[in-house]
């Protein structure tokens, strides 16, 4: 089940005349930006309501984008298991038929999880002479992002949580500056010389 908003070609906005621009009709004085924020906000809702008021659509199993590893018979049994489930919802766990939905749905997704193996593996495989396909399915099964947009505006940093730019990024800089000398301090002293590992010419 969706929702949607549907655009009307014919349409007059009932905020404003025809032909004028919009009128946010801003009276009083806000007294806060959160005020002002919600004012606005909610006049766009207003006049997005009207041009494009929200419709419900139910969309076929059959239209809907699948994994690719779904096979016609897990679709099928998918379908089986969403209607035992019907079936079964307000049942107790005691009733026989709810037995029989769990062992079905264990069945199904052990099967599933089968199938999504076996399609990795087999791209893997086919890929395995090219270094870009492999980045790009390993992207794909880890499902990272390409956008860059997004950042932390605070880190945890001695314990301590830092909101301030300047002071998170020389942290960093102290990190990276420091890290090597602290796994070098860890790491055991040997008796052995570096020349026992020469061998003579």
């Amino acid at each position: 089940m969706l929702f949607y908003h549907h655009f009307s070609c014919s349409f007059h906005c009932p905020v404003c005349p025809a032909g004028e621009q919009l009128d946010l009709g801003i009276q009083q004085k806000i007294q806060h930006i959160n005020e002002g924020y919600d004012f606005v906000v909610n006049k766009i809702v207003t006049v997005m309501n009207a041009i494009a008021p929200e419709r419900e659509i139910t969309i076929k199993p059959s239209k809907l984008i699948h994994e690719p590893w779904m096979s016609k018979g897990l679709l099928e049994s998918s379908k089986k298991c969403d209607k035992m489930f019907k079936k079964v919802h307000g049942l107790s766990k005691d009733d026989p038929k709810f037995d029989e939905y769990k062992a079905y749905g264990n069945f199904y997704n052990k099967l599933k999880r089968r199938a999504k193996q076996t399609f990795y593996t087999q791209k893997f495989i086919a890929y395995k002479n090219n270094a870009k396909k492999l980045w790009g399915l390993m992207k794909d099964i880890t499902k990272k992002s390409h956008d860059k947009t997004t950042f932390c505006n605070s880190f945890t940093i001695d314990g301590r949580i830092i909101n301030d730019p300047k002071q998170i990024s020389n942290s960093f800089c102290k990190f990276y500056r420091t890290v090597g000398v602290k796994f070098a301090s860890k790491i055991s002293q040997s008796k052995k010389h570096f020349s026992d590992y020469m061998r003579a010419m």
